[in-house]
């Protein structure tokens, strides 16, 4: 009965440790599967913060070109300004040229018709009435 009782107990370490190689061999597996999910996991990091620095630089840039072209924006409008201040200062100008023109004529008309044997003082008058502005009357009525 011990020789039964001794193989048994054999037979029972022989399992154990061949279950035991056989989880050995699974945990050196799972292991080194472990270590290759890491090294890949470094990798997709060491990656992934390349782009984050690559994103940062194209916003950086992205922000620079921004204020650039903001900057010729505004220079173009200055300076569309600046002409359109320009032609508007010769487009005053020609007018009052043509104003003065206009008062000149008026006046040598109105000079034209006053009689010369009026005195100084009443020439002046009615020089100074032609030269304001006519007054229009409306009629009460409709």
């Amino acid at each position: 009965m011990n020789k039964v009782l001794e193989k048994q107990l054999q037979e029972q370490e022989d399992k154990q440790n061949a279950d035991i190689s056989a989880m050995q061999d699974t945990i050196n597996k799972l292991e080194n599967e472990l270590g290759t999910t890491k090294s890949a996991m470094a990798r997709y990091l060491k990656e992934h913060q390349d782009l984050l620095n690559v994103n940062m630089a194209l916003d950086i840039d992205t922000a620079a070109y921004r204020k650039l072209l903001e900057g010729e924006a505004e220079e173009e409008e200055k300076e569309k300004e600046e002409a359109e201040e320009e032609e508007g200062e010769e487009e005053e100008e020609v007018l009052r040229k043509n104003l003065k023109m206009q008062r000149r004529k008026k006046e040598v008309k109105v000079k034209e018709k006053i009689p010369k044997k009026l005195s100084m003082r009443r020439k002046m008058k009615v020089l100074w009435r032609s030269k304001q502005p006519k007054r229009k009357i409306e009629s009460p009525f409709p």
